[in-house]
């Protein structure tokens, strides 16, 4: 079988960009640094790990360091507190804030938005309205409002998924899933599994708020 190209430049021009920069970055790490070190670099700035090697990547699991290259609420932090108080010094307090939150926006979706850099990004913008409207931060409630919106956010991926069809047709009507070759159990237990884990979640985040069970 042969592969034709139909088509090419239909991506988003936005996307396209962010990727160029990305890149441009990681190229500038290989230029002035070893490997490992450039990759580690780029895995610690930008939650790229392509550049791991097995040899690698084995050594930072087996001395547990390898969740510093993902991407946390914590690294987006600094990035916005960077970003805000270095444009405070050059623009009004609403354009920066703006432009920051843009900013935070266009490095999430050129990390790949994967969901940890997701989650990073609405806990770090969630810090930057706290801190623009005055109001405490609270980890506990930026955790249950990040949980929130990635619940719906993953609702509306699923729906439209291929498992989100296979559930679907078992719901309607499991005899005739069952015909058409949907594995019904496999996607009942899926459900199943996903329903308690949020569930979980959500118990454990009023646990966490009562103080109490």
């Amino acid at each position: 079988p042969q592969a034709e190209l139909k088509e090419k430049n239909r991506a988003s021009k936005i996307r396209a960009q962010l990727f160029k920069i990305k890149n441009s970055f990681i190229r500038h790490y290989e230029k002035v640094l070893p490997a490992d070190h450039s990759a580690l670099l780029a895995g610690l700035t930008l939650g790229e790990q392509s550049g791991f090697t097995d040899t690698f990547k084995n050594a930072m699991k087996a001395s547990g360091t390898l969740h510093i290259v993902a991407l946390s609420g914590y690294n987006i932090s600094i990035l916005a507190w960077v970003i805000a108080r270095t444009l405070g010094q050059f623009l009004k307090r609403n354009t920066a804030f703006i432009v920051t939150v843009l900013i935070i926006i266009g490095f999430v979706i050129m990390t790949g938005a994967e969901a940890s850099a997701v989650r990073a990004g609405i806990m770090g913008l969630l810090i930057l309205i706290a801190e623009r409207s005055g109001r405490i931060y609270s980890m506990r409630n930026a955790l249950a409002l990040t949980a929130l919106i990635i619940v719906i956010l993953i609702e509306r991926l699923v729906k439209n998924s291929r498992v989100g069809r296979m559930w679907e047709a078992t719901r309607e009507d499991e005899d005739a899933a069952e015909i058409m070759g949907v594995p019904t159990f496999k996607f009942k237990l899926a459900a199943f599994a996903s329903g308690a884990f949020i569930g979980g979640l959500a118990g454990a985040l009023f646990a966490a708020k009562a103080g109490y069970i």
